[in-house]
């Protein structure tokens, strides 16, 4: 199936006046004429591959996490900061709002904004450039503890040699001690203690070292 540009996606939007509350995935989606996947824009954040943390141009899919009972929230963006979405000014409400009024009204954590909703790439920006790396969690959970060697280590190494002073001259690509002593640090850096900083890459952690570094993170 098709799907409809960006331009026409928010036109859509911009045309409706009421849509079913609590109905904010599949309120985007249908903007685009995208098919449904996914139960909730809590999960359907976690499954895209192309994401940004720039000020959202007009189109694209923007994004929440949290709430009251942590389905997250999604939106479209209509530039400047402004978005088009499902239950402002009260249930069952399509308007006009500030990401930051959802961010701190309805209590969301702000995750930035997407070229892709449910697996499909509805925006390609138009400088061309290549799409972010991304990598899994659970993959580079196994690769650290297996001492695996691959690009997904290297590109995390590099990340840490910014944030962290990482020398990893001696092992590119494998997560030897010092890489891990490396990412141990990065987790105590985030707050997390005990168990939570072991040097195995968590969801969370790599996700905060994707969004420094510019790379991608799924689970």
């Amino acid at each position: 199936m098709t799907h409809r540009s960006t331009k026409s996606a928010l036109g859509w939007a911009k045309a409706q006046r009421t849509y079913a509350t609590g109905m904010c995935l599949k309120f985007v989606r249908t903007c685009y004429s995208v098919g449904p996947q996914h139960a909730s824009a809590a999960i359907a954040w976690n499954k895209t591959k192309y994401r940004h943390t720039s000020t959202p141009p007009k189109g694209v899919p923007v994004w929440w996490t949290g709430g009251s009972r942590g389905f997250g929230h999604v939106a479209i963006s209509d530039g400047g900061g402004y978005v088009i979405s499902t239950d402002t000014g009260g249930k069952g409400r399509v308007g006009r709002t500030s990401i930051k009024h959802i961010t701190t009204s309805w209590r969301q954590t702000y995750r930035g904004w997407t070229e892709d909703i449910n697996g499909v790439r509805v925006y390609v920006p138009s400088d061309s450039k290549p799409a972010a790396e991304v990598l899994s969690a659970s993959a580079v959970a196994k690769m650290f503890r297996r001492g695996t060697k691959s690009n997904a280590v290297l590109t995390i190494q590099k990340a840490l040699r910014v944030e962290v002073g990482l020398d990893f001259s001696s092992g590119p690509g494998t997560p030897g001690r010092k890489t891990k002593a490396a990412y141990q640090t990065w987790q105590r850096r985030l707050g997390f203690r005990g168990d939570d900083a072991d040097g195995i890459p968590g969801y969370t952690s790599l996700l905060r070292l994707g969004t420094k570094r510019g790379f991608g993170v799924v689970r």
